[in-house]
């Protein structure tokens, strides 16, 4: 489940709470908030504590394409990414070179299905490719 992290930044703001007070309140550990409100996926269970702990309802943090800072939380067809780098011939450690990251997060994006819309471009260019044919 993805969460809107700028309506949940805005509450925190409205209610004068810290990111910091939300994980304890939320009983969730720091770092967790922190990538839940970059665009990080979290279970139903995490959303509603958060929920709870800003006294919103999970419909009201949630959205299906989320707005992030200079784009948009896009889906990803990783099995067309899968399909270019066998047609392509480069495998996930020449890809995560490429990329200039790790095979365990290039893995995690392949997994993750939404991505910031800069990451499927970097993803598109590197393969050759449009960014529509690896999003929907």
């Amino acid at each position: 489940m993805f969460l809107n992290g700028k309506k949940i930044e805005i509450r925190l703001i409205e209610i004068d709470m810290r990111k910091g007070e939300l994980a304890d309140a939320a009983g969730i550990c720091r770092s967790k908030i922190s990538e839940i409100l970059r665009g990080r996926s979290c279970k139903e269970s995490t959303a509603l504590k958060i929920a709870d702990a800003i006294k919103l309802s999970t419909e009201e943090i949630t959205d299906k394409v989320v707005e992030y800072h200079e784009g948009n939380l896009v889906k990803l067809k990783p099995e067309k990414i899968v399909s270019a780098l066998e047609e392509k011939s480069i495998s996930l450690t020449d890809f995560s070179k490429m990329y200039g990251s790790t095979n365990q997060r290039i893995s995690v994006i392949l997994n993750s299905n939404m991505v910031h819309e800069k990451t499927a471009k970097k993803i598109a260019t590197l393969l050759g490719i449009s960014i529509s044919e690896i999003t929907y």
